[in-house]
């Protein structure tokens, strides 16, 4: 009788968890396959930055948050431009032969953040937050693979500035591949310095994920 019982718990513990196992397995596999295909891929789009979604973690620095929201967002454009030239940096750290930048279509309409975007606590979004923000893009394209880089939060209680690298299918708006990444901060004056967490974030997912 111990014996069968024995042999009906494995049974029953196997049928509990194969599926889970196997589900977990399936998405790991098409998260690869995903990744792969962006990596393989010849052409790209790269729309640049989308700044709307940014909260900055500073307590000191609330009641200049609507005077800031006005002035440093495109200044940390300009930023990332100089210390991430599209064609000269990022299309060779992405190996991709046909490169376009295509910063009026997403990176010139997101620059305008809350007028709120300074806080006092940390701050995070869900993966949700890059599917609505990717599906409201007014895209010229109907095809490809693009690329957009959303931050998250920059942190005054980390130095640091956390990103999302996100390649997503033009056509269909769905999410290929996306990875949070975190950038440290160490330059002098709100732009360089926040600035620079998205710059090195990005060269970490070049260093570790790609």
């Amino acid at each position: 009788m111990k014996k069968v019982t024995s042999i009906f718990m494995i049974l029953f513990v196997f049928a509990v968890l194969t599926p889970g196992l196997l589900f977990a397995q399936n998405t790991e596999k098409k998260n690869t396959n995903q990744s792969e295909k962006v990596k393989k891929c010849d052409s790209l789009w790269y729309y640049g930055i989308d700044l709307s979604h940014v909260r900055v973690t500073d307590g000191a620095k609330i009641s200049r948050s609507i005077k800031y929201s006005s002035v440093y967002p495109s200044a940390w454009v300009a930023f990332v431009e100089k210390e991430l030239p599209p064609y000269t940096t990022v299309q060779p750290e992405l190996q991709k032969k046909v490169f376009y930048y295509v910063q009026d279509e997403v990176q010139n309409h997101t620059q305008k953040v809350s007028p709120n975007f300074i806080i006092g606590t940390n701050y995070s979004f869900p993966v949700d937050t890059l599917i609505k923000a990717v599906k409201s893009y007014k895209l010229s394209r109907s095809s490809g693979i693009g690329l957009v880089i959303i931050p998250e939060n920059f942190n005054k209680n980390y130095e640091s500035a956390s990103s999302w690298i996100t390649f997503f299918d033009i056509g269909t708006r769905e999410l290929l591949w996306t990875v949070k990444v975190t950038g440290a901060c160490q330059h002098m004056g709100y732009t360089a310095h926040w600035g620079s967490g998205i710059v090195e974030g990005f060269k970490s997912f070049i260093n570790s994920s790609y």
